[in-house]
Protein backbone atom coordinates (compact mmCIF):
# COMPACT_ATOMS: atom_id res chain seq x y z
CA UNK A 1 0.00 0.00 0.00
CA UNK A 2 1.57 3.29 -1.05
CA UNK A 3 1.49 6.40 1.06
CA UNK A 4 1.42 9.81 -0.56
CA UNK A 5 1.98 13.10 1.22
CA UNK A 6 0.60 16.43 0.09
CA UNK A 7 2.82 19.21 1.34
CA UNK A 8 1.86 22.89 1.50
CA UNK A 9 4.68 25.17 0.45
CA UNK A 10 5.99 22.60 -2.01
CA UNK A 11 7.21 25.32 -4.40
CA UNK A 12 9.47 26.82 -1.72
CA UNK A 13 10.67 23.35 -0.74
CA UNK A 14 11.42 22.54 -4.38
CA UNK A 15 13.53 25.71 -4.72
CA UNK A 16 15.50 24.90 -1.55
CA UNK A 17 16.10 21.31 -2.61
CA UNK A 18 17.10 22.42 -6.11
CA UNK A 19 19.74 24.68 -4.60
CA UNK A 20 21.33 21.66 -2.93
CA UNK A 21 23.43 19.14 -4.80
CA UNK A 22 21.29 16.44 -6.35
CA UNK A 23 22.86 13.63 -4.34
CA UNK A 24 22.50 15.54 -1.08
CA UNK A 25 18.88 16.52 -1.70
CA UNK A 26 17.98 12.90 -2.53
CA UNK A 27 19.52 11.82 0.77
CA UNK A 28 17.49 14.40 2.71
CA UNK A 29 14.21 13.41 1.06
CA UNK A 30 14.83 9.66 1.32
CA UNK A 31 15.57 9.96 5.04
CA UNK A 32 12.47 12.10 5.59
CA UNK A 33 10.24 9.62 3.76
CA UNK A 34 11.67 6.69 5.74
CA UNK A 35 11.23 8.51 9.07
CA UNK A 36 7.63 9.39 8.15
CA UNK A 37 6.83 5.72 7.51
CA UNK A 38 8.10 4.47 10.89
CA UNK A 39 4.94 5.37 12.87
CA UNK A 40 2.84 3.84 10.08
CA UNK A 41 4.83 0.60 10.37
CA UNK A 42 4.41 0.57 14.16
CA UNK A 43 0.64 1.13 13.86
CA UNK A 44 0.22 -1.61 11.25
CA UNK A 45 2.09 -4.05 13.53
CA UNK A 46 -0.13 -3.07 16.45
CA UNK A 47 -3.26 -3.47 14.31
CA UNK A 48 -2.15 -6.87 13.05
CA UNK A 49 -1.76 -8.04 16.63
CA UNK A 50 -5.01 -6.52 17.91
CA UNK A 51 -7.37 -6.60 14.90
CA UNK A 52 -6.24 -9.82 13.21
CA UNK A 53 -4.97 -11.44 16.38
CA UNK A 54 -3.90 -14.99 17.00
CA UNK A 55 -1.10 -16.78 15.23
CA UNK A 56 -1.76 -15.08 11.88
CA UNK A 57 -1.71 -11.60 13.44
CA UNK A 58 1.62 -12.37 15.11
CA UNK A 59 3.06 -13.79 11.90
CA UNK A 60 1.97 -10.74 9.90
CA UNK A 61 3.36 -8.30 12.49
CA UNK A 62 6.68 -10.15 12.63
CA UNK A 63 7.09 -10.03 8.84
CA UNK A 64 6.28 -6.38 8.16
CA UNK A 65 9.07 -4.22 6.75
CA UNK A 66 9.78 -0.85 5.20
CA UNK A 67 10.83 -1.30 1.60
CA UNK A 68 12.00 1.11 -1.06
CA UNK A 69 10.15 0.83 -4.33
CA UNK A 70 11.12 1.73 -7.87
CA UNK A 71 11.83 5.40 -8.15
CA UNK A 72 11.20 7.74 -11.02
CA UNK A 73 13.24 10.88 -11.36
CA UNK A 74 12.36 13.11 -8.42
CA UNK A 75 10.13 10.47 -6.81
CA UNK A 76 10.88 8.54 -3.63
CA UNK A 77 8.77 5.63 -2.49
CA UNK A 78 9.12 3.75 0.73
CA UNK A 79 6.18 1.61 1.75
CA UNK A 80 5.23 -0.84 4.42
CA UNK A 81 4.93 -4.33 3.05
CA UNK A 82 4.81 -7.89 4.22
CA UNK A 83 7.72 -10.13 3.27
CA UNK A 84 6.35 -12.18 0.40
CA UNK A 85 8.73 -15.11 0.81
CA UNK A 86 6.93 -16.37 3.92
CA UNK A 87 5.37 -19.67 2.81
CA UNK A 88 2.77 -19.59 5.59
CA UNK A 89 1.10 -16.66 3.84
CA UNK A 90 0.15 -18.62 0.72
CA UNK A 91 -2.73 -21.05 0.80
CA UNK A 92 -4.99 -22.86 -1.66
CA UNK A 93 -8.74 -22.38 -1.78
CA UNK A 94 -11.17 -25.29 -2.04
CA UNK A 95 -11.22 -24.61 -5.79
CA UNK A 96 -7.43 -25.07 -5.94
CA UNK A 97 -6.66 -21.38 -6.49
CA UNK A 98 -3.67 -19.97 -4.61
CA UNK A 99 -4.23 -16.82 -2.59
CA UNK A 100 -2.15 -14.57 -0.36
CA UNK A 101 -3.53 -14.70 3.19
CA UNK A 102 -2.64 -11.13 4.33
CA UNK A 103 -4.44 -9.69 1.29
CA UNK A 104 -7.42 -11.94 1.98
CA UNK A 105 -7.49 -10.66 5.57
CA UNK A 106 -7.11 -7.00 4.54
CA UNK A 107 -9.74 -7.04 1.79
CA UNK A 108 -11.94 -9.96 2.84
CA UNK A 109 -12.65 -13.16 0.93
CA UNK A 110 -15.52 -15.54 0.25
CA UNK A 111 -17.78 -15.13 3.28
CA UNK A 112 -15.12 -13.59 5.56
CA UNK A 113 -15.34 -9.87 6.23
CA UNK A 114 -12.37 -7.61 5.60
CA UNK A 115 -10.10 -6.68 8.51
CA UNK A 116 -8.45 -3.50 7.17
CA UNK A 117 -5.48 -3.49 9.53
CA UNK A 118 -3.20 -1.73 6.99
CA UNK A 119 -5.68 0.80 5.58
CA UNK A 120 -6.81 1.72 9.08
CA UNK A 121 -3.21 2.33 10.17
CA UNK A 122 -2.44 4.50 7.13
CA UNK A 123 -5.48 6.69 7.73
CA UNK A 124 -4.95 7.04 11.47
CA UNK A 125 -1.26 7.99 11.16
CA UNK A 126 -1.48 10.18 8.03
CA UNK A 127 -1.19 13.51 9.87
CA UNK A 128 1.64 12.25 12.09
CA UNK A 129 3.55 11.02 9.04
CA UNK A 130 3.04 14.32 7.20
CA UNK A 131 4.31 16.27 10.21
CA UNK A 132 7.38 14.04 10.58
CA UNK A 133 8.10 14.33 6.86
CA UNK A 134 7.94 18.14 6.92
CA UNK A 135 10.05 18.31 10.10
CA UNK A 136 12.71 15.94 8.71
CA UNK A 137 12.95 17.91 5.45
CA UNK A 138 13.46 21.12 7.42
CA UNK A 139 16.06 19.51 9.70
CA UNK A 140 17.87 18.02 6.72
CA UNK A 141 18.04 21.32 4.87
CA UNK A 142 19.09 23.18 8.03
CA UNK A 143 21.87 20.68 8.82
CA UNK A 144 23.25 20.93 5.28
CA UNK A 145 23.07 24.72 5.37
CA UNK A 146 24.98 24.79 8.68
CA UNK A 147 27.57 22.35 7.35
CA UNK A 148 28.42 24.59 4.38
Amino acid sequence: MDFFVRLDGAKELEKKLASLESKVSKKVVRKAVRMAQKPVLAKIKANALSMVGGEMGSLIAKNLQLKTGKQKKGSYRIGVQIREEVAAFVDNSDAGVQYYIPAAVEFGHDNAAAIPFMRNAHESTRQIAENIFAQEIKLGIDSIAKGK
